[in-house]
């Protein structure tokens, strides 16, 4: 994010400014002002949407204590990296407060609903009210609330088994919920947050205090749903929100028949960025790659990092040149920004992207995504910035379907196992490049009933490819045989793992593998 800095020297223009709306943030140097800490106290103001941060000389855990107190948002020593400020500023999200914070309300009691609507109301939250909870699923999905209170005592269905519904569904299982009950007793307490309870609230409902807990519960909800959608380093969606969103975005391209591109942009050489400047510089250049990422993408797109140095694209409307054409743009720029190593010298980074196209290259999140990787891995080989997925069409002439794919660059190897398996009348067709061999079986051009993989091959070793199918569903139907090194069990718990049928470890009698081939030919 970025940030417009207003100085000024007296805390009656810091007034001024905060009660015309024009600031999101005070940032208060309490060795400059005139009472120090004592007039920082007085000058916050809790209620506010305005955060107050103060910055000292030095650490003082009195002076901490009273910031916090008094409700002030940050306290910085002057000795911290002043990156920590600035990522207090630009990443940390200004709190909305209790106004406007939806609340439903489930209790077959109409006078008890309304006076939880009256006390939460005059807070500035809108309450729902549901006397029937048998509409209540219905109700929960229309109104999306920010917290839930709930009876304990209804007909039919109960507060309790309400609450454990919440918290068995994956979209509402943070949801904060609070259990109102006429129990008192220790049994009734641990009943209700047994079922997943946040708060417990006896009747008759003490107004201040019942609204402060609301209040806190809301706020601490939104709290965690913003650090949860957004990467706190590079400001994009999360991987679970870009998942989500993607997906998303696929099933409404494909309800209105729309171009979708999904892309996988990689920075490279990233370990040589650590190692020029530490992960701080590091940290920089992801901060620079997720700027630049949101500002240069559409309302209708999506962007997260999907992992490490990687992130990923959705880009509703544009084909797969398009996609290449719009990325290749942004990567360009990104080329062009300078950073600073330890040394002081000034260097760049460069990206690759690979693109996959809906329908074309997979019509789901994990199809797309193996397609998109594999680009990826091939933009990266053939030193190009952005490569598309290859269809079926521009790889061979046809589609090319045999009993058992030999994946080694082994050459002897390989020729006495085609060999001996042609003898047998199988078909075979081998190939000594991993990434090619990824290529060929993820976008089906080459359909193989077993895979006969090693792991040591170039372009991409034999647990990348593995790694690949499997995202790309090849496994579905064509069993892998991991070729292994000789008693490396952590090669074969990760080949199994990763979704290989079966292993064989080198050096390998001829008779084990026609033995293994058989079975999963036959099966």
């Amino acid at each position: 994010g970025s940030v417009e800095l207003t100085v000024v020297e007296s805390a009656s223009e810091a007034r001024s400014l905060v009660e015309a709306d024009s600031v999101d943030t005070v940032l208060i140097d309490l060795a400059g002002l005139d009472g120090g800490i004592d007039r920082f106290e007085e000058i916050v103001s809790p209620d506010s949407s305005t955060r107050y941060i103060a910055l000292a000389k030095a650490d003082d855990v009195g002076d901490r204590v009273r910031v916090a107190r008094s409700g002030g948002h940050g306290y910085f020593p002057r000795s911290l990296p002043a990156r920590h400020l600035i990522d207090l500023l630009t990443n940390v999200p200004i709190s909305e407060g209790k106004a406007g914070a939806r609340i439903l309300a489930v209790d077959d009691d109409p006078s008890q609903l309304d006076a939880l609507g009256l006390i939460l109301g005059q807070a500035g939250m809108v309450v729902t009210p549901l006397t029937d909870p048998l509409e209540f699923w219905e109700t929960l999905e229309r109104t999306s609330p920010d917290a839930l209170i709930v009876d304990v005592d209804m007909p039919d269905v109960d507060g309790l088994v309400l609450c454990r519904m919440v918290r068995n569904d994956p979209r509402w299982h943070r949801l904060p919920v609070l259990v109102l009950t006429a129990g008192h007793d220790a049994a009734s307490v641990q009943e209700a947050f047994a079922a997943g309870a946040d708060d417990y609230v006896a009747k008759p409902v003490s107004t201040p205090q019942f609204e402060a807990r609301v209040a806190a519960h809301v706020e601490r909800h939104r709290l965690i749903n913003r650090l949860t959608d957004v990467d706190s380093l590079s400001g994009v969606s999360s991987r679970r929100t870009v998942e989500q969103s993607i997906t998303n975005l696929v099933r409404l391209a494909a309800r209105q028949s729309a171009s979708l591109s999904l892309v996988m942009i990689d920075l490279d050489n990233f370990r040589q960025v650590n190692a020029r400047g530490g992960h701080l510089l590091g940290d920089d250049v992801l901060r620079a790659t997720g700027n630049l990422l949101l500002t240069r993408i559409r309302a209708e797109d999506v962007v997260g990092r999907w992992g490490g140095e990687e992130f990923v694209l959705g880009l509703l409307g544009l084909d797969g040149p398009s996609a290449v054409e719009r990325v290749t743009a942004m990567l360009d720029e990104l080329s062009s920004f300078r950073f600073t190593d330890l040394d002081g010298r000034d260097f760049a980074v460069t990206f690759s992207a690979g693109v996959a196209e809906f329908p074309r290259d997979g019509t789901d999140l994990l199809s797309l995504v193996g397609a998109a990787d594999i680009a990826l891995y091939r933009a990266k080989t053939t030193r190009a910035t952005v490569c598309a997925a290859v269809p079926l069409d521009e790889t061979t002439p046809g589609l090319e379907r045999v009993d058992v794919a030999i994946i080694d660059d082994d050459e002897t190897l390989a020729d006495l196992l085609a060999e001996t398996l042609r003898a047998r009348g199988l078909t075979v067709r081998h190939l000594d490049d991993g990434l090619i061999a990824a290529e060929r079986l993820g976008n089906r051009s080459l359909r193989a009933r077993v895979v006969l993989l090693d792991i040591g091959l170039p372009g991409l070793d034999g647990f990348g490819v593995l790694q690949r199918l499997r995202a790309m569903g090849v496994l579905d139907s064509t069993r892998v045989i991991m070729l292994t090194g000789r008693s490396n069990a952590e090669e074969v718990v990760r080949a199994l793992d990763l979704g290989a049928a079966d292993h064989v470890s080198k050096p390998f009698d001829l008779s084990v593998i026609l033995e293994r081939i058989a079975t999963l030919v036959g099966g």
